[in-house]
């Protein structure tokens, strides 16, 4: 059986918080989206993101970040980890939609230091499934900040 998958594109805002003493380019800021769709449309899906930061200043550090996402994709059962372990995220919801702030455990600063956020949950309203074909409604990254931008789907072994 062959499986369609249409991928549509939702945007969502990355905020990193920094502290440096000058406005210009401070970090660059790598990740990794991963999202696993259920073997039902009665299931939630699960949404994985490695957000790796480096600074690019020696008196940069990032000690908080938050991801924000539309108020259409309801998310629910939050963790979070950086390079030291465990965090605890603040989900919060608004009109706009959904907020995710992170609190690392121990900024790294320094030029070229790094600090890694990984942010796993579940998410309503990512897909629809029309017969053989798989819609998924993916956000795009709102950052001003260069770096790369990784993306993975992956959907039940069977296709169905």
């Amino acid at each position: 059986m062959i499986v369609a998958l249409l991928v549509l594109m939702a945007a969502f805002l990355i905020a990193p918080f920094t502290h440096a003493q000058e406005p210009t380019q401070e970090f660059k800021t790598d990740y990794e989206a991963s999202y696993t769709l259920p073997a039902s449309a009665q299931e939630d899906a699960r949404v994985k993101f490695k957000i790796t930061l480096t600074n690019l200043k020696a008196d940069t550090y990032v000690d908080s970040y938050s991801l924000t996402f539309p108020a259409t994709f309801e998310i629910n059962n939050v963790t979070a980890t950086d390079d030291e372990g465990t965090i605890n995220p603040i989900v919060s919801r608004g009109a706009e939609g959904y907020q995710i702030e992170l609190k690392g455990n121990d900024a790294q600063v320094g030029r070229r230091a790094s600090t890694t956020f990984i942010v796993e949950f579940t998410q309503k309203n990512l897909f629809r499934r029309t017969g053989s074909v798989w819609e998924v409604m993916l956000p795009t990254i709102g950052s001003r900040n260069e770096g790369s931008y990784k993306v993975s789907v992956v959907i039940p072994p069977d296709g169905q």
